[in-house]
């Protein structure tokens, strides 16, 4: 049996954490994975919007960030306010033979009728827009065809910049966790190389005194009490999480204190609870 403390606790939680990092690389490249076909959408270039057919299969292939050159813009009369301040007007344009309704967050000017390049995201309408759309619908139904208008809508008020921090950030987490493994395994090859064994010391050689010393009783004697994740010795006290473990001599503890905890429901008091802490000379806290 290895009788080295360090050694033990070093290949424990480097597991655990290497565990951690796979359930946590896992979920994150589900999340990535649906938004995967907008990646290149959502980066790079967008997608040009020409027929309104085809709008349905643009969102289901993730060309959802789309640029539009309108030959002419429509005013449709409609704009969404709140408290009597203008948020939305709606406009409307062709594509080919569909009518597509464009949310803007401006009042177009005159020239900007003609030749209007659109930028924006295609979507389908919120609760607000469709409400709006329905009514165009019922306005121009005596000489149009409900078909005619498509289901979708383009918002050009949608940036980019939120759906590119969020795939950012879970790329980011994946980079991470690929970090964390290699950190990982590397101190389960090299316990001495973990940063939790480097604490146990003011530098490698205390922290190896620390442990040969903790590993002479920890396999050997039994803990004269035992407190939740902490463990006392005779001259040691030993704590220990699924990521982490700390060593303190008994001598070092500096400071101890008994902390109380009142407890109360709407008010009224329910009862206390008590803990002591103990602080040791490198600062540790118990």
């Amino acid at each position: 049996m290895d009788f080295n403390f360090a050694k033990k606790q070093v290949g424990r939680i480097s597991r655990n954490k290497i565990i951690l990092m796979l359930i946590t690389m896992a979920l994150v490249a589900v999340m990535l994975i649906g938004i995967y076909p907008s990646l290149g959408n959502v980066y790079l270039e967008r997608a040009i919007l020409v027929d309104g057919d085809y709008i349905g299969k643009m969102i289901y292939d993730g060309e959802v960030y789309v640029n539009a050159t309108a030959d002419c813009l429509f005013d449709t009369g409609y704009e969404l306010t709140d408290n009597g301040v203008t948020k939305h007007k709606y406009y409307a344009f062709w594509a080919e033979d569909k009518c597509i309704i464009c949310k803007v967050d401006k009042s177009l000017t005159e020239e900007e009728y003609y030749s209007y390049s659109l930028t924006g995201k295609l979507i389908d309408p919120t609760e607000e827009d469709a409400d709006v759309i329905w009514e165009i619908k019922m306005e121009v139904r005596e000489y149009m065809d409900d078909s005619m208008i498509s289901s979708y809508m383009l918002d050009a008020t949608a940036g980019r910049l939120g759906d590119q921090i969020i795939a950012g950030l879970l790329i980011a987490a994946l980079l991470f966790g690929i970090v964390q493994i290699i950190f990982a395994i590397m101190s389960i090859l090299d316990y001495k190389k973990n940063k939790q064994f480097k604490k146990l010391g003011t530098d490698l050689d205390g922290a190896e005194r620390v442990n040969h010393g903790i590993s002479a009783i920890y396999f050997q004697e039994t803990p004269s009490k035992k407190k939740g994740n902490m463990k006392f010795f005779r001259d040691w006290i030993v704590q220990t999480s699924p990521l982490s473990f700390s060593v303190y001599k008994k001598e070092d503890i500096v400071w101890i204190y008994k902390s109380v905890t009142r407890h109360r429901t709407n008010g009224i008091p329910t009862g206390k609870s008590y803990s002591i802490m103990l602080y040791a000379k490198n600062g540790g806290c118990i």
